[in-house]
C-alpha cells in the first residue's frame, strides 16, 4: 500500500469512529453562527469558548479532525463534573478526561471553611448598579463583587464573590452570564429541553421553574450535575439567548457559601434590566 493510500485509510478510519455532526441540536446551530464571520485565526477560539460556555462537547466538532481535542479539553475541565467524560466522542480524551477527575478531590486538602458571619455581611452589602452595553443589560450586583468579562467568544461576564482560603481554587461563589445568538425559530423549551437531554440518567430529575425577568418568561433549573451544585436559567430576547449560572447553588458540601449564592441571585434577579 503506498503512502498516500495508508493516509487516506487512517483518515477514513478516523472518521468512521466519530458520530455525526448534531445540527439539529440549537447549541451547536448557535455556536456555527455566533463564530460563521470571525477570522481564521479566531475561528477556533471562538467555538473553544462556546463549547466551553455551553458545556457541550459536540461544538468541538465545528472545528475539525486534529484540532478539537484542544477544545474537548477546556469543556471538560470546565465541566467541574467526571460524567463529561462519558460524553466525549473521542476514544482518547475519554481516557484522559477521566484520568483528570480521578487526580481531583472535591475540595482541596487543608482549605478553609466559609465564615458565616462574613457570608452574611456579604448578603447583605448595598447593592451597585452596572450597565453592560455588550451583554444589553443593566443590573445591580452587591458591593465587593468582582467583575470579570470574556476576553473573546459570546459576550459573557462572570460575577465573583469573596475568596475563601488559600491555594489555586479557592471557594468563591459565581454568577456567570453568557449571551449566544437564537435562531428565529428556536423556544425556550427547545433550550431547556436540549441542556435536560445532556443527562439523560440524572435522578432525580432536575427541578424546573419559572420566573419572569423584565417582563420574558425564564426556565430556572436546579439540581443539575457537577463538581458543585448548580442553579441554572434560560431567558430569550429578541434574537438572544441569556443563560445564567449560579454556584455553588444548594451544595450539602458548601452550605455556608448558600448566604452568597442566594445574595448574588437574588440581586441580579431582581435588577435585570434589558436595554432594548
Amino acid at each position: 500500500m503506498t503512502l498516500a493510500a495508508t493516509l487516506a485509510a487512517l483518515v477514513l478510519t478516523a472518521c468512521a469512529a466519530r458520530p455525526l455532526l448534531q445540527v439539529d441540536d440549537p447549541q451547536v446551530q448557535a455556536a456555527r453562527q455566533a463564530c460563521q464571520d470571525t477570522r481564521d485565526l479566531e475561528r477556533a477560539p471562538c467555538i473553544e469558548q462556546q463549547a466551553v460556555a455551553a458545556l457541550n462537547p459536540d461544538i468541538c466538532r465545528l472545528l475539525g479532525i486534529a484540532v478539537d481535542d484542544a477544545c474537548l479539553q477546556a469543556v471538560y475541565q470546565a465541566a467541574n463534573d467526571p460524567a463529561i467524560c462519558d460524553r466525549l466522542y473521542l476514544s482518547g480524551v475519554v481516557s484522559t478526561c477521566k484520568t483528570y477527575y480521578a487526580g481531583l478531590d472535591r475540595v482541596a486538602p487543608g482549605q478553609p471553611a466559609v465564615t458565616p458571619t462574613a457570608s452574611q455581611e456579604i448578603a447583605t452589602a448595598a447593592l451597585v448598579p452596572y450597565t453592560f452595553d455588550e451583554l444589553g443589560l443593566a443590573l445591580a450586583i452587591p458591593a465587593g463583587w468582582r467583575i470579570s468579562q470574556a476576553d473573546f467568544g459570546p459576550p459573557a461576564i462572570t460575577l465573583r464573590g469573596p475568596s475563601h482560603g488559600a491555594g489555586p481554587e479557592p471557594l468563591e461563589a459565581t454568577l456567570t452570564i453568557t449571551v449566544l445568538p437564537a435562531p428565529a425559530d428556536a423556544s425556550l423549551d427547545a433550550w431547556v429541553e436540549a441542556e435536560m437531554a445532556r443527562y439523560p440518567d440524572l435522578e432525580p430529575e432536575a427541578r424546573r421553574s419559572e420566573i419572569m425577568l423584565d417582563g420574558e418568561p425564564t426556565a430556572v433549573l436546579d439540581g443539575l450535575p457537577g463538581r458543585f451544585s448548580n442553579r441554572q436559567a434560560f431567558v430569550q430576547h429578541g434574537d438572544r439567548l441569556y443563560t445564567i449560572v449560579v454556584l455553588p447553588y444548594d451544595d450539602p458540601a458548601l452550605v455556608d457559601l448558600q448566604v452568597e449564592a442566594e445574595a448574588i441571585w437574588r440581586a441580579v434577579t431582581a435588577t435585570w434590566r434589558f436595554l432594548d
